[in-house]
């Protein structure tokens, strides 16, 4: 077998390979606001009826692996302010999530709920683009990447 196929089969992997890894940010942006969306309608729900402290309510509906958990038992748990890595968000989508986190649980149980009640169209949004985005961006990502694999298969040759 020659070795110019090896390597344009190499090379076809590989690319395909780094397609899969850039992809895996639209499934991690997703995953979050689903966390996000989740947390913050139980929160509204379970605060003004149980009158769970926070910390609590954190422990109880926490999910293992979840950089949106990971965030709120750093900040009222652990009290740790520990960098979680959030490239996969915009920066204004960053700005946003460490507000929420900066204002929950802040004030009394009122304004606490007006203040979870007021970002429940926001999170829905960007819920809804994240979905989106992981729909169209995602196979596309995929297949870009397994496209330029495949030219540089065929200059290989």
């Amino acid at each position: 077998m020659n070795y110019n196929v090896i390597i344009g089969i190499v090379l076809l992997i590989l690319s395909t390979l780094i397609g899969v890894e850039l992809s895996k940010k639209y499934t991690k942006r997703k995953t979050f606001y689903t966390h996000f969306n989740t947390f913050n309608k139980a929160f509204s729900s379970e605060v003004s009826l149980l009158k769970t402290t926070l910390p609590d309510f954190i422990n109880n509906n926490a999910v293992v692996g979840s950089v949106f958990f990971q965030g709120l038992a750093n900040k009222f748990i652990n009290k740790n302010s520990d960098n979680l890595d959030l490239s996969f968000l915009s920066s204004q989508e960053k700005d946003f999530y460490l507000n929420y986190l900066d204002n929950l649980g802040k004030g009394d149980l009122k304004t606490c709920l007006d203040f979870s009640n007021s970002v429940k169209g926001k999170i829905g949004e960007y819920l809804l683009d994240a979905s989106t985005n992981e729909e169209k961006k995602k196979p596309l990502t995929i297949k870009v990447s397994f496209m330029i694999g495949l030219i540089a298969f065929i200059v290989c040759l």
